[in-house]
């Protein structure tokens, strides 16, 4: 979705409000010029300060409309972004005239905040390959750990029974050449300027309910 540019206004006998129609699970701000709140349809409230600030994953459910709220005497301008899948802010950093040295000094203050995401895929029948997710969610680097739950087994989760094998491109069974064993774990990382689908990423597992925990960004 394209960024959206709203003005919240300032605070007079309590906060400036302004309601925007927009849905989605993911929602991320890539450009404000003051604090400001902003609560979903579903009572979630969440502060935002930088661009980068955001929140969302493949879980989370959807909301359908945001209200800002601006508790300051200014107007705010919020550009944001809110969808279905994954967003990320755009590369503001490639300029003509570029200082060096002042990029390399404020590499934190310049950059915004990644979007990492974590899920749970587990195999419900053994033999019939999953997605990673759904086509559209995009990542640069996916690290993928074989056990059956986000918590480790160490920590009271619980452990793959047998081998998961993960494939690229196709659900057919049989196609998966990468296996793994319970607890081990492969990081995939795309090129320089390029981004995985992982809707073209499939695991499959030879115990029902074994599976994968991803996190990428």
């Amino acid at each position: 979705m394209k960024p959206i540019t709203i003005t919240i206004p300032a605070a007079v006998n309590g906060s400036g409000v302004q309601t925007y129609s927009a849905g989605g699970r993911y929602f991320l701000v890539s450009a404000l010029t003051g604090p400001c709140r902003v609560v979903t349809d579903l009572g979630d409230e969440y502060n935002l300060n930088n661009p980068g600030d955001g929140w969302g994953d493949p879980t989370s459910k959807v909301f359908r409309t945001l209200t800002f709220y601006n508790d300051t005497g200014s107007p705010i301008t919020l550009t944001f972004q809110a969808s279905m899948t994954v967003v990320r802010s755009p590369d503001t950093n490639v300029t003509s005239n570029v200082n060096v040295t002042s990029t390399l000094t404020n590499t934190l203050v310049n950059c915004a905040v990644a979007a990492v995401v974590q899920a749970l895929v587990r195999v419900a029948a053994a033999g019939t390959p999953v997605r990673f997710a759904a086509g559209g969610n995009f990542a640069r680097n996916i690290l993928v750990i074989a056990q059956q739950t986000l918590a480790p087994a160490d920590k009271g989760g619980t452990a793959n029974t047998g081998n998961v094998q993960i494939g690229v491109g196709t659900g057919v069974q049989g196609n998966q050449p990468l296996e793994l064993g319970p607890g081990m774990q492969y990081v995939f990382t795309a090129p320089e300027g390029a981004k995985f689908d992982l809707g073209t990423f499939w695991v499959d597992a030879l115990n029902n309910g074994d599976g994968i925990v991803i996190i990428y960004w």
